[in-house]
């Protein structure tokens, strides 16, 4: 049997309960669930050992595929220790990877010279993913994946690629304050997001199920929908609904261009005690919920699309947004056969939407015709081999892997299905994207720098009498020292320096060497032998094509000597300019004290260095005494105009105006 076979364990049970039939070859036919999940695939292996027998031989998973697991008997022993070994042969199969060639090396030249292109990037060492369903009713599948898959995943992304896989649990992170303040949604939202942005390979997961979750309110209403809603219900009398309406909306007039409604947080609607009456408001914003939904489409338009679950928005964000490849986003559905007839009046509001009416249970048919069409949209979506379909009959409470052994089983090939899948699709990601992206550590140093330079610009102001400064000393070649920007905490010595490399790039040929460095932004600029070995590698790069890289455990005092040699590489033709921040406050491993006096006194012709330092400090203090004071450039302070330009600009970013009063 090949490796990758053996790493894959059954955890189904070979025959049905009568030993009769394949469960298998029923998952081929007329299985339960829905019509348009995909059978399995005929060329899975059994053996048929008689009545009950395990699949003990390697299981062949195919994506798309559905499965059975009803056999209702009592756990057997070994499952968990059998799930260990599959995880393991698995993590065994999926070692032993070379990376593919960068196809255009033209990428580290442009970083050397400070000017990549919009579309260069470095790899993300950051497998994130957003694991996303209702709370209640996925529980057991949850805990089993933090128990036995996670690790797994996280030891073969560390060993095997050098990433960090970081599994997002909304469980884990929703406080009682966000809640409070209606930031629930938001927050889910953004981490969906974040997921789809940074992730390398797999982003999204879904485990949406029998149950649609809770439908939060919309965040914001604009002005005119508001107005539009209110004459509604003024209109159809519906005077309890409109006082419902008024309660939890409020304007909110600081939004730029245009006035909105938002959603109050609970503090402010139910008093300083909202935590003990925290059920009440949910419940009346259900019903304003069903108000809303109630109205016609003349009335709210596209704010329909909004009314929807949380889960639903967490998919619309993971899975549907148009830049999110569909290949990063899997569906692990799970069916409950006869959920209602089976399961006890507690555990019926756990797996599914329920509405309580005079002590009475019903199933929330809104809900449910919501959850349907939103996993069809899901199927229409994504491919068949993103897409895993379980069956699982269910215990009275549900769930009960401590009860039922076909719980466990299944429980056990969830956790092997979501780690081979997300395994094999973090392996697809990084064969396509090394290919790319830079994943060089010089060149994935040198990038981090240059975009956290570009993004410090962003709402921010240039100092005006530091950019003129700059631009005589970059112009004049008589000015063969260092430039030194300095000023207090909190003066903008890290946006000057930002600026200065902006300025830097658009004062000089494109022909330029600009290198930019934030002191402690990386784990590469936390020390100074770091932070000039980053340098000594850059420059030299840059004049030489040399990427092998120095001498990383070489003393202070040599990386020094080799920076003043790559100086003098400077030429007419290939100017060089170095801009550094906050390196007065790294520190030597040795003497564990800062200083800048590696820094020449002199620079050598076409060679120009900026670099920012704060007042106050040895290091700073002791370059003032060695040095003339042509170096040194204080930060003024912003003049009004400039400090209402930079509130104005953040206002922008933020999308919020200054009232009259400020």
């Amino acid at each position: 049997t090949s490796k990758q076979a053996k790493a894959k364990v059954s955890f189904l049970p070979a025959m049905d309960g009568d030993g009769s039939k394949p469960l298998l070859a029923r998952a081929t036919g007329s299985a339960p669930g829905d019509p348009d999940l995909p059978r399995a695939s005929p060329r899975v292996p059994t053996t048929q050992a008689g009545s009950g027998a395990k699949l003990d031989i390697a299981r062949i998973s195919f994506f798309g595929t559905e499965r059975v697991f009803d056999h209702g008997r009592a756990p057997e022993d070994g499952v968990v220790e059998k799930l260990g070994e599959a995880l393991r042969a698995l993590e065994d199969s999926m070692r032993g990877w070379t990376a593919p060639e960068l196809k255009d090396r033209s990428i580290h030249t442009r970083i050397a010279h400070g000017r990549p292109s919009v579309n260069d990037r470095a790899l993300e060492r950051i497998v994130r993913v957003f694991f996303s369903s209702t709370f209640t009713d996925t529980k057991h599948e949850r805990d089993w994946l933090i128990a036995h898959a996670f690790p797994v995943l996280q030891r073969w992304c560390r060993d095997e690629h050098k990433l960090e896989f970081l599994p997002v649990d909304m469980r884990w992170g929703l406080s009682d304050s966000s809640a409070g303040m209606q930031a629930t949604v938001a927050a889910c939202v953004h981490e969906a997001r974040k997921c789809r942005l940074e992730s390398v390979g797999p982003a999204f997961v879904s485990f949406q199920n029998d149950k649609y979750g809770w439908r939060p309110l919309p965040s914001r209403l604009k002005n005119e929908l508001y107005s539009k809603i209110v004459e509604a219900l003024q209109t159809a009398g519906r005077d309890s609904d409109l006082k419902l309406l008024q309660r939890w909306y409020a304007e909110d007039t600081n939004t730029g261009d245009t006035a909105q409604y938002v959603l109050r947080p609970f503090p402010d609607v139910l008093g300083a005690d909202w935590r003990s009456v925290v059920v009440t408001g949910y419940q009346e914003q259900k019903v304003l919920w069903l108000v809303l939904d109630s109205l016609p489409d003349t009335v709210i338009g596209s704010l329909r699309d909004m009314l929807v679950s949380v889960t639903e928005l967490e998919i619309i964000e993971g899975a549907f947004r148009e830049s999110q490849p569909i290949n990063r986003c899997f569906w692990f559905h799970r069916t409950l056969p006869d959920l209602t007839a089976t399961l006890d009046k507690a555990s019926l509001a756990r797996y599914t939407d329920v509405v309580v009416e005079n002590d009475v249970s019903r199933v929330d048919e809104v809900a449910i015709a919501r959850r349907e069409a939103m996993k069809a949209r899901i199927h229409r979506h994504l491919p068949p081999q993103q897409k895993y379909s379980y069956t699982v009959r269910p215990a009275a409470q549900g769930i009960d892997a401590s009860a039922r052994g076909d719980h466990q089983e299944y429980l056990a090939a969830l956790c092997l299905d979501v780690t081979e899948a997300i395994m094999k699709n973090v392996r697809e990601a990084l064969n396509d994207r090394c290919q790319t992206t830079v994943t060089h550590p010089f060149f994935v140093e040198a990038l981090g720098h240059i975009r956290h330079s570009e993004a410090s610009c962003v709402g921010a102001l240039a100092p005006a009498a530091c950019m003129a400064r700059l631009k005589d000393y970059l112009a004049d070649p008589a000015q063969t020292y260092p430039l030194v920007f300095h000023g207090d905490t909190g003066a903008g010595k890290s946006v000057t320096a930002a600026f200065a490399f902006q300025h830097a790039l658009a004062q000089t040929a494109p022909s330029a060497v600009i290198v930019v460095r934030f002191g402690a932004l990386t784990a590469r600029s936390t020390t100074l032998q770091q932070f000039l070995n980053s340098l000594v590698n850059h420059i030299a790069f840059a004049y030489s094509g040399r990427e092998e890289g120095c001498n990383e455990n070489q003393s202070v005092a040599n990386v020094v000597g080799e920076i003043d040699l790559w100086l003098h590489k400077a030429s007419a033709e290939k100017p060089l300019v170095i801009v550094l921040d906050g390196v007065d406050s790294l520190y030597v491993d040795s003497k564990n004290q800062p200083f800048l006096t590696w820094i020449p006194a002199r620079l050598p012709p076409h060679c120009k260095i900026v670099l920012t330092a704060t007042n106050g400090t040895p290091s700073l203090d002791q370059l003032q005494t060695e040095r003339a004071a042509e170096t040194f450039f204080p930060i003024p302070a912003p003049t009004e105009e400039e400090f209402t330009r930079i509130v104005e600009r953040g206002c922008r970013v933020i999308k919020h105006a200054i009232s009259e009063e400020t």
